[in-house]
């Protein structure tokens, strides 16, 4: 765990860089199986935060890798069975869910179906983006709304609080909230 520290925004405390296989093992622990893909693993620098927010799991997630990929193997192969908000704190992504193209800047927010796959792609080739993902478990959630949600649910900007009230309540955005279809970077 050699390299920078990269610094934890609105705090003094800087977080130890993690190699690639560790980067991957932190986060398959916390919710399933995600792999970096785009970056030469020697090159790879990511750091993970765990942390619990109203007794969830929840972390802040950053890395420089190209695309982060949840394949239907993965799927297959690891059986997660719940939904994770993501919330971009820094840098700009994009995600390919659903059948759908997403361009997250920051304040944004998703709503990932970890049981379908899923493709993260930093916009700005190999620049750091932050995130924080929130699990919640499947079960609790379509209790909670008394429905499923569909994953690729998302919200621009506006409070953390009020992006994940909104996804969580089922209210229809507003016509300039509907995400914009965008091109997916390609990755060599």
């Amino acid at each position: 765990m050699d390299g920078p520290m990269p610094r934890n925004a609105g705090e003094n405390v800087a977080l130890p860089t993690l190699d690639y296989e560790t980067w991957k093992e932190l986060v398959r622990a916390m919710g399933g199986r995600f792999n970096p893909e785009g970056i030469d693993p020697k090159a790879f620098i990511g750091w993970l935060r765990p942390m619990s927010v109203f007794g969830l799991t929840a972390a802040e997630v950053s890395s420089n890798a190209q695309r982060v990929e949840r394949t239907q193997r993965d799927v297959r192969l690891d059986g997660a069975d719940h939904y994770i908000a993501i919330f971009q704190f820094a840098g700009q992504s994009a995600i390919t869910h659903n059948e759908q193209a997403l361009r997250c800047d920051v304040g944004d927010v998703v709503l990932v179906d970890v049981a379908r796959p899923a493709t993260f792609f930093a916009s700005v080739g190999a620049e750091l983006w932050k995130s924080v993902a929130l699990v919640l478990p499947r079960r609790s959630l379509v209790s909670h709304l008394g429905f499923e949600p569909r994953g690729g649910l998302y919200r621009r900007g506006g409070t953390a609080a009020g992006r994940l009230l909104l996804i969580s309540s089922g209210i229809p955005a507003k016509t300039e909230d509907q995400p914009t279809p965008v091109p997916i970077p390609t990755c060599d």
